[in-house]
């Protein structure tokens, strides 16, 4: 990933706006920051940037960010830039133990690691109108 898209990614996710809503300031997002129930760090679910390699994309979908899932696993305060690049950028790459697998599933924070028993309909939607668009 290009150092300046690693940057912005960074950057996104530890958007100082969203900390000063959870420091309770009253702010125009503080709604939806506040609509997780998150105590400390590691139970706050970053801002969503983007999936996937952004530099390289022939197409780019944006929308609301489609769901909060405490059971997934998903970039928390507590992550450290490496591990919060690899997830955004890597979510859809597929390795060893993917962040999403081939059916659209989402790695869940587990003992031992598995995934979710269905898929993200917004995410095989999203990859449907993409194959479309792409012809393939």
């Amino acid at each position: 990933m290009p150092e300046s898209a690693a940057s912005l990614l960074v950057r996104i996710t530890r958007c100082p706006v969203a900390e000063r809503c959870r420091a309770g300031e009253d702010l125009a997002c503080s709604a939806v920051v506040g609509s997780q129930e998150a105590s400390g760090p590691g139970d706050y679910q970053v801002p969503e940037p983007w999936s996937g390699h952004i530099s390289g994309a022939p197409v780019l979908f944006v929308s609301s960010n489609p769901s909060l899932d405490p059971d997934e696993a998903y970039p928390a305060g507590d992550w450290d830039d490496e591990r919060r690049i690899d997830f955004f950028a890597g979510r859809f790459d597929q390795r060893d133990l993917p962040w999403v697998d081939q059916r659209m599933r989402p790695l869940l924070q587990t003992s031992p690691r598995r995934h979710r028993d269905h898929g993200t309909r917004f995410w095989a939607a999203t990859r449907a109108r993409a194959s479309e668009l792409l012809g393939r």
